[in-house]
């Protein structure tokens, strides 16, 4: 009997150790995009995204925009979500994560020029860290998902 005590509080002494350690280490958060163009309006795709369910924040653009002439973007936001049941079954041991996809749309003349930015963080170690600090856990496999979605919706 005391050897399961001490057994337990070892164990219970170990997860605290390495809760701990999870807490401190840095996350860094990664990126896929596509880039495609579309004949749709800016007013077209804008309802489109809108059809996601999905929070979307206006980015801040670039300081610089313009200073080198080129395009400025006409649609500029990040669009974020908590990944469903069916999103968590398909990646298995994912957990129940957010997924972000930053949306960029570049007016040119007669076409749209659309980049997606898939962002999140990859791997169990992210998301254990994320979970002990509380954190809301961005993951890429889900960003991914739902950056291919968004395309498909576009083109």
């Amino acid at each position: 009997m005391a050897c399961l005590v001490l057994g337990i509080i070892v164990v219970a002494i170990l997860w605290f150790l390495v809760a701990l350690k999870i807490k401190s280490q840095k996350i860094d958060l990664k990126s896929e995009q596509v880039e495609f163009d579309t004949q749709r309006t800016v007013s077209q795709i804008a309802n489109i995204l809108r059809s996601f369910n999905a929070e979307m924040e206006k980015l801040e653009g670039d300081a610089l925009s313009g200073v080198d002439e080129g395009p400025v973007a006409a649609i500029e936001i990040s669009m974020t979500g908590r990944a469903s049941f069916g999103d968590a079954f398909k990646h298995f041991g994912s957990g129940m994560a957010y997924w972000e996809v930053q949306v960029y749309v570049y007016e040119l003349g007669n076409k749209r020029h659309v980049v997606l930015v898939a962002v999140g963080e990859d791997g169990f170690g992210a998301m254990s860290a994320n979970y002990a600090a509380g954190n809301q856990y961005y993951n890429l496999k889900f960003s991914r998902d739902y950056m291919d979605k968004i395309a498909q919706a576009l083109a």
